[in-house]
């Protein structure tokens, strides 16, 4: 099971559960997209990057690359890497799900003999 409340550090509103189960059944369908099916797939890496996927999308559900908030004469800034709204699947993350057969990338190998 996913963990996303100890993720994030926090309890999530009934509307975000309401969300990250939604983003959940969309990680999963990207991630089996890619490899043709997850059943190959180490489960524990699998349930790891989803895990980060949406607590990472619930962080910035909106995308926003940029968010101030004033209040008086106080002002933070908070500043996102990445925008887009969307699960995002980092690169190592990708790189952690890559069965060893696809990840050295080689079309064959030599072996000498």
């Amino acid at each position: 099971a996913l963990d996303l409340e100890s993720t994030l550090g926090r309890p999530l509103t009934a509307a975000e559960l309401a969300q990250a189960d939604v983003w959940i059944g969309y990680t999963y369908r990207l991630i089996a997209a890619k490899f043709r099916g997850i059943d190959a797939l180490d489960q524990d890496l699998t349930s790891f990057v989803v895990t980060e996927a949406v607590a990472l999308r619930l962080r910035n559900p909106d995308g926003a690359s940029q968010v101030d908030v004033t209040v008086d004469d106080a002002r933070v800034s908070r500043r996102y890497p990445t925008s887009g709204g969307g699960i995002t699947i980092l690169p190592e993350w990708w790189d952690l799900l890559t069965p060893a057969s696809e990840a050295s990338g080689a079309a064959f190998t030599i072996v000498p003999g």
